[in-house]
């Protein structure tokens, strides 16, 4: 009398139906998070949408007429590509200097390196030879083509 057959339970054990309650739990998770991005998604594409349409509209408006909109809107456009410009010369001048400023820094260290690494080396092997490189760690010049 105290326990039931497979027949009266359903058929399943608890840990199967346990199981199976969570996988549902997740699916109705996954779907959840799918509407959310949905929604999202359309929302953006609403927005958007209708930002276009305001700009489309505002323009239409305006078209074929001398407005001071022009002229502050052609303004603004050569100030900020002049701005752009600008800025692209300032990080593309700023990089390539930091670019040689580590160059530098580099051999600097190989160079102080270098004298140290050659002592030990003699030290563990007296009949090594050099590797041929400079001490800033460059090639020997009679080796470049």
């Amino acid at each position: 009398m105290g326990k039931k057959s497979k027949a009266q339970t359903g058929g399943k054990s608890s840990k199967i139906k346990e199981i199976e309650a969570q996988a549902e739990l997740k699916r109705i998770d996954r779907n959840g998070k799918l509407w959310s991005i949905g929604l999202r998604m359309f929302g953006a594409v609403v927005s958007t949408g209708l930002v276009m349409l305001g700009t489309y509209k505002s323009v239409e408006v305006l078209a074929g007429q001398t407005t001071v909109a022009n002229v502050v809107v052609s303004f603004g456009i050569k100030l900020v590509i002049t701005i752009s410009a600008a800025v692209a010369l300032i990080f593309g001048a700023g990089g390539t200097a930091y670019g040689y400023q580590q160059r530098k820094l580099r051999h600097d260290t190989i160079e102080s390196w270098s004298k140290h690494k050659s002592l030990l080396e003699t030290q563990v092997d007296p009949d090594r030879l050099s590797s041929g490189l400079t001490p800033q760690g460059r090639t020997n010049p009679e080796d470049k083509i």
